[in-house]
């Protein structure tokens, strides 16, 4: 029976969070959904929406080799350099790509987006900087990485080689951790290479979940 990304949540509950140092993970390797992005790419219909949602609800958490993509540099990841721009550059903000590009989404478009937040104006843009990235740098930057209930950790998975991979979750707040120096935060285990698995006698399925906290934590150990 097939083992949900919810299910194995609630069934590891702490043990798939990890405090780790962010500069040991050196690569990214796609959506924190990678069965819904290979699902997407089949279907560019009306279904895709609804068939997206589903895929995401029921996501497995023992991954087949065939939804990854190949790993690359987390310093080639667009979002990273993104980010990077914005350090080097948050004295003057408005100069950033960031900020250009969401400007530019407001004045062709009427309004840019991040995550659940709308921008309809060029003074909400500034607000977003002011209010919420500009402070999250700054914080990091002074105090390191401090816990909050509400924040979303930043997405990992287990390849088949055993080795962490960052994945499409969390990354704004993993980035900045990663760019200022900050040597240690949590990142939350989305999912496990089916291969990593068996190679430990672990079954991919409910009952093999059982299994996997103490190989976790030698995972958290090695990326401290």
């Amino acid at each position: 029976m097939m083992t949900t990304q919810k299910a194995a949540r609630r069934i590891l509950g702490t043990s798939a969070e990890l405090w780790v140092n962010p500069q040991r993970i050196s690569q990214h390797r796609g959506s924190k959904h990678p069965y819904t992005a290979v699902i997407r790419a089949r279907y560019n219909t009306k279904l895709r929406r609804p068939i997206t949602w589903l895929s995401r609800k029921w996501h497995p958490f023992f991954l087949k080799h065939s939804w990854l993509p190949e790993g690359t540099p987390i310093e080639a990841e667009p979002k990273y350099r993104r980010i990077a721009d914005l350090i080097e550059k948050k004295s003057n903000y408005r100069e950033s790509e960031w900020y250009v590009k969401l400007r530019e989404e407001v004045r062709t478009r009427g309004s840019a987006r991040y995550k659940f937040r709308r921008m309809r104006t060029e003074a909400c843009v500034d607000a977003f900087f002011q209010e919420h990235v500009l402070p999250l740098i700054m914080t990091m930057e002074r105090d390191g990485y401090q816990a909050n209930p509400r924040d979303e950790h930043g997405t990992v998975l287990v390849g088949e080689d055993g080795c962490l991979y960052k994945t499409g979750g969390g990354s704004h707040r993993f980035y900045v951790a990663r760019l200022v120096g900050v040597n240690r935060l949590p990142v939350a285990v989305i999912g496990v290479h089916e291969e990593w698995a068996r190679a430990h006698g672990i079954a991919c399925e409910r009952s093999g979940l059982q299994q996997l906290p103490p190989l976790l934590r030698n995972l958290e150990q090695r990326y401290a």
